[in-house]
């Protein structure tokens, strides 16, 4: 596992996580497999 790029991009506590989840209505996660990066929407509840 390669280490974050953009380190203010980097979420450190649940209180940050626990904020995001709050406002959001969905996210994006980003991965990626045999080099291969892809990005899957999905909505959330909290």
């Amino acid at each position: 596992m390669r280490a974050i790029r953009r380190k203010e991009k980097a979420i450190r506590t649940t209180k940050e996580m626990q904020e995001i989840l709050l406002q959001a209505k969905h996210i994006t996660l980003a991965m990626c497999t045999n080099n291969e990066p892809y990005l899957v929407t999905v909505s959330h509840g909290l």
